[in-house]
Order: C-alpha cells, then sequence, then structure tokens
C-alpha cells in the first residue's frame, strides 16, 4: 500500500497538534495535582467524559487512547481516513489565582499551535476565538486549523482551582460537532 507524501504529512500535522493540546502548556512550577485540593483531585477526566459521551460528540464509534488522572483521550473508530480524537485535560491547582493562571496560557494554545503548524506550509491560520457564558466560572471556546484539513476545537473552563481542556482535533469536521462537543463540555463541567 502506497501512502502519499499529503497524508504523510497530514498524519505528522495531526501528531504535532495533539502533541500540542497536552497539559504542557501550564507554567513548569504548578504541579498538575494540587495536594490541598483532595476534594477535586478525585474525579478522572473519563469518569467525565466516558464513551458514551465521546461517541456523541464524534458521531461514530470510539475507542480509548489514553485514561490517566489527568487525561482521557478517545480516537474515532468508523474510518482510518477521517481520524479524529476527542481529549480531555484536566488540571488541579493549588488556589484560585493559579487556576486562572493556567487557564490563560490553555486557552492561548489554540492560535500559538495553528500558526506554528501553518507558516511553515504557506497558509493562513483561520480561527475563531469566544467567551462562552455559563460555563464554569469562565470559559472560552476556541477553533483554528492546522493545515488545509486538520482542524481543532477546543472549551477550555474554569472551575474553581480545576481548568479543563475539552479538545477535539481531526480531518474535517462533522456537522454539529462543536455543539455535540459544548453539551459534552457543559455536562462534564456540572461533575467537577
Amino acid at each position: 500500500m502506497h501512502t502519499s507524501p499529503v497524508r504523510l504529512a497530514l498524519a505528522g500535522i495531526l501528531v504535532l497538534a495533539l502533541g500540542g493540546c497536552q497539559p504542557a502548556a501550564a507554567p513548569p512550577a504548578a504541579p498538575l495535582q494540587a495536594a490541598s485540593a483532595p476534594a477535586v483531585a478525585g474525579v478522572r477526566p473519563c469518569a467525565l467524559l466516558d464513551r458514551v459521551a465521546a461517541q456523541a460528540v464524534l458521531a461514530q464509534s470510539v475507542e480509548p487512547m489514553n485514561d490517566d488522572a489527568e487525561n482521557c483521550m478517545w480516537r474515532s473508530a468508523d474510518s482510518p481516513m477521517a481520524f479524529t480524537t476527542l481529549m480531555l485535560t484536566l488540571v488541579n491547582n493549588d488556589d484560585d489565582a493559579m487556576a486562572a493562571q493556567v487557564y490563560e496560557g490553555v486557552s492561548g494554545i489554540g492560535s500559538k499551535l495553528g500558526k506554528l503548524v501553518n507558516q511553515p506550509l504557506g497558509q493562513t491560520t483561520r480561527k475563531t476565538v469566544r467567551v462562552v457564558d455559563g460555563l464554569g466560572d469562565e470559559a472560552v471556546f476556541l477553533a483554528s486549523n492546522q493545515g488545509e484539513m486538520v482542524q481543532s476545537s477546543q472549551f477550555v473552563v474554569r472551575k474553581g482551582r480545576r481548568v479543563a481542556a475539552f479538545v477535539m482535533t481531526g480531518m474535517g469536521e462533522a456537522e454539529g460537532a462543536v455543539a455535540r462537543l459544548e453539551l459534552a463540555a457543559r455536562r462534564a463541567v456540572e461533575g467537577m
């Protein structure tokens, strides 16, 4: 089987996009799990974004990719050519001030990643940023492209000392996917 250079490039872009959405955007001194926050530290991301919720967002069957204390990641299983991932990253912080700082850092990842990928390809980064009311203490929706075919949509939410990033990245975007992602984020934030 021969894979075209375009498909290989897009697969590489997808890997970069997924790697750029990791919680490494948090300030290095910020612990991922604060000892002073035991009430919120016990909720695992995959308890908030389970298989049923992931299937509803992606509108297809899913397979797990990661399930640990900070990250839950699902991938589409129906079509290898329309590969899409859905990830929830939760960061517990020592206090509200640290959470606000982490929120600001995480909410800036999307546009920076798009620029990093698109600039070498000579493409314009198309992005959307909007504040989302009624979701946690503060929330923002971010959408951008990485190359011509890879799209990323995310809701970054702060609720108390916790910051959550709901990230959907894939080749193309199914109709209604952003609305389904927002609904899943709203349901998950209720349990945080």
